[in-house]
């Protein structure tokens, strides 16, 4: 039986790609798309990231009905102009959102309670970038492979005033209690 790959995308929101550590399992279960690899179509992914900061593109899920990993490459095919990627080995539940990535009747759906092999990028924009970066990548599995461009809209956030938030006023627009009945 053929196995069938499955790629996640993990978009993460803004405020979330603000932190350097490794991706974590919450990356998986953030609402990311997911496309089956088995119908090697062609996908355009759009992500948000902060100027130098590392967000995460991809989890890559190529499992095998004993929810081992199964033979798979990702290779980037179209470099970023503006920042680098890493691919690096990882795992994570085979989720997208919380919607499990396979169908009952799927030789895999019983992994879906457990960590499997994914083959993951992280994309790191330059620091002083703002604007919009692309890169391509290849995944191949046996003899079929797909690509998926990624577009990435970097942006420059700047920090917050010296002395944090606090000399910003909030006004209460809500309507005042009156104490008179039916209000």
């Amino acid at each position: 039986m053929r196995t069938m790959s499955l790629l996640v995308l993990a978009a993460l929101a803004l405020a979330g790609a603000a932190r350097a550590d490794p991706p974590t399992g919450e990356d998986a279960v953030t609402g990311v798309p997911a496309i089956d690899a088995g119908a090697f179509r062609i996908a355009s992914e759009v992500l948000y990231a902060r100027a130098g900061t590392p967000v995460t593109l991809f989890h890559y899920f190529a499992v095998r009905p004993d929810c081992e990993a199964a033979q798979a490459e990702v290779s980037l095919t179209q470099a970023p102009a503006h920042g680098k990627v890493a691919f690096s080995d990882g795992a994570q539940p085979p989720v997208s959102g919380l919607t499990p990535l396979w169908s009952r009747d799927d030789p895999r759906a019983h992994c879906v309670d457990q960590l499997v092999a994914t083959r993951d990028a992280v994309y790191v924009p330059d620091p002083t970038f703002a604007g919009h970066d692309e890169l391509v990548v290849t995944f191949q599995e046996g003899g079929a492979s797909f690509t998926d461009a990624i577009e990435v809209n970097v942006m420059q956030i700047k920090p917050p005033p010296p002395g944090g938030l606090h000399g910003i006023r909030i006004r209460n627009i809500a309507p005042a209690k009156t104490g008179r009945s039916g209000d």
